[in-house]
């Protein structure tokens, strides 16, 4: 009854909606229709008010109050209407198929709309403190980097390039170790492409660097491209060659991963993490994949399609929702009361539409979940995020 009474809260009277709208964080544009926004009172009323008498935080991120927010504003009402009966479907169910995040201040699955922007993977660059270098500004710096203090390094590199009138090839790589520790990496790409002299191009920490970024942002291609301009010599080639295995891996193209785990290990012997990832890209490539279509077509009946795609706390409360939802839908029209039918019936088909088209976005969750979980495993073991 709490998820009904959350869904009614969000779902009821919703129309489109004509303002702008803060969503934890960022700004929701709506197209003006001319109408007041009914969805908007009704979810700000449950947020003010009734959300702080249940005593409970949402266990999602964005919250169910502010992901209804956002996806009335950006979809038709009926979309919109299956997308939050998925969630709420969802909501604190098999947390393990979710990844974590803190941005309330607490730990939260995150959960944004599928539509959205895809979230970029997050790194936090660390740096040898006296690697190759006596400069007291650039072990200063380097210091900054590894307190997470990106900003307060980027002021002092700021200082240094306004002072020098130039950068030098160790400071704009710690420039753009501050830019990619913040989560600004396409300002890395646009720092590279636009602001970086020939000779600070071509450069291999820089190459190194700006690889990285592709890497994060999902440019898998540009990455491998990257890393192939930096030759045996280079004190930098081990960990270029794990970024293309890495590439490789995260297109799919688990062989081509596996060769160059296996060429590297064969090379460096003595790196125990170049043998133990080859066994977690056999692993990932042995890994049975969840069919999206099979989850489409289970979910006729209501919970089978999110049992299927490994979200058996979402399996068994479609299952519930629906089943209430249909049985009062039924003894409605059955008691003559097509008022109340009508309403129920509305409801019961959100739902289940929501539990159809959710059960193929959860198929794809898990995938996308298991794959990354053991790609994230061969980054830690090989430090590829720091040097």
């Amino acid at each position: 009854m709490k998820l009904l009474g959350c869904y009614f809260t969000t779902f009821f009277l919703a129309i489109s909606i004509s303002a702008q709208t803060l969503v934890d964080g960022r700004v929701v544009s709506h197209q003006s229709t001319g109408t007041h926004n009914a969805t908007n009172d009704y979810i700000r009323l449950y947020q003010n008010y009734i959300s702080e008498l249940k005593g409970a935080r949402c266990a999602m991120y964005p919250s169910c109050s502010n992901y209804g927010l956002q996806v009335y504003s950006e979809k038709n009402f009926f979309e919109a209407c299956t997308l939050i009966s998925d969630r709420l479907i969802r909501c604190g169910q098999d947390q393990k198929l979710y990844d974590k995040t803190y941005e309330y201040g607490y730990r939260s699955l995150l959960d944004t709309p599928y539509y959205g922007e895809q979230k970029i993977k997050k790194s936090l660059p660390r740096v040898e403190i006296l690697k190759s270098t006596k400069d007291s500004t650039i072990l200063f710096i380097n210091h900054l980097i590894n307190e997470r203090e990106y900003s307060s390094a980027l002021l002092e590199i700021e200082r240094i390039h306004y002072t020098n009138g130039r950068f030098t090839p160790t400071l704009f790589l710690k420039r753009l170790q501050c830019l990619r520790g913040l989560g600004r990496n396409e300002d890395v790409l646009y720092e590279y492409h636009i602001n970086t002299s020939t000779n600070i191009k071509e450069s291999p920490d820089i190459l190194f660097e700006v690889a990285l970024n592709n890497y994060l942002l999902g440019n898998y291609p540009v990455a491998i491209e990257h890393m192939q301009t930096i030759n045996d010599k280079s004190p930098l080639f081990l960990k270029s060659s794990i970024l293309r295995a890495l590439s490789s891996a995260n297109d799919k193209d688990y062989q081509n991963s596996k060769n160059i785990f296996a060429e590297l290990s064969g090379t460096y012997p003595e790196n125990t993490s170049l043998k133990k990832s080859i066994h977690l890209i056999e692993k990932l490539s042995k890994k049975k994949e969840k069919s999206p279509a099979v989850a489409r077509i289970l979910s006729i009946i209501p919970g089978a399609g999110y049992l299927y795609a490994g979200h058996k706390g979402s399996a068994a409360t479609s299952l519930l929702i629906n089943s209430l939802l249909m049985y009062a839908t039924y003894t409605s029209i059955k008691s003559d009361n097509y008022g109340v039918a009508g309403i129920m019936g509305f409801f019961s088909l959100s739902f289940y539409i929501g539990n159809i088209n959710g059960a193929v976005r959860s198929a794809k969750r898990y995938n996308e979940k298991t794959k990354n979980d053991i790609i994230s495993e061969i980054e830690r073991t090989n430090n590829i995020f720091n040097f």
